[in-house]
């Protein structure tokens, strides 16, 4: 999975065609690793699903506020890592945001 997933995340900057294949490719796994169980063990042992999913009506105004939140938390950490850069450069330092380091194959 992690060759996988290093091979869509190699080529981020020169094609976004990657980042889509890696939002299918998650968007599969949890379907097929936890909601497809999840539903089968529910119709086996006649579990409402709604209870279980705990799916609820959302109201607009809870789903603005929760938007609003969102994008609080979203410039907060912006912020933040704005701020870090400023510190780390201060020292001569830098790094990459989800510059994953992943073992390659070593083929003998």
């Amino acid at each position: 999975m992690e060759v996988i997933i290093n091979d869509f995340t190699s080529n981020f900057q020169v094609n976004y065609f990657s980042l889509v294949k890696l939002l299918v490719l998650c968007l599969v796994s949890q379907v097929g690793i936890n909601i497809i169980p999840s539903l089968i063990l529910c119709k086996l042992k006649n579990l409402n699903i709604k209870k279980i999913f705990k799916l609820n009506h959302v109201s607009v105004k809870q789903f603005l506020l929760s938007f609003i939140l969102f994008l609080s938390f979203l410039g907060i950490s912006l912020f933040l890592d704005n701020f870090m850069n400023i510190i780390i450069s201060r020292f001569d330092l830098s790094y990459k945001m989800n510059d994953y380091m992943l073992p390659r194959i070593i083929q003998l």
